[in-house]
């Protein structure tokens, strides 16, 4: 996925990959989307009044980077 030069075919070749791994039920596939999803509901708490739907998800993008 990081060789592609292209973001819509990298965005293609990771949907592809995705839709793989999601009918395999891998119990740490799984977990992962779990807790992507826990994070997206804290960061949506948190930014509870802020209307800056950019900045949102900016940080949904960037909650699984490690912190520097």
């Amino acid at each position: 996925m990081w060789d592609y030069r292209s973001e819509a075919w990298a965005r293609k070749f990771f949907e592809n990959w995705r839709a793989q791994l999601k009918w395999q039920r891998l119990k740490s596939y799984e977990k992962f989307v779990e807790g992507l999803n826990n994070k997206i509901r804290v960061i949506q708490r948190r930014a509870y009044g802020l209307h800056d739907e950019e900045y949102l998800k900016l940080k949904v993008l960037t909650c699984m980077l490690p912190e520097l």
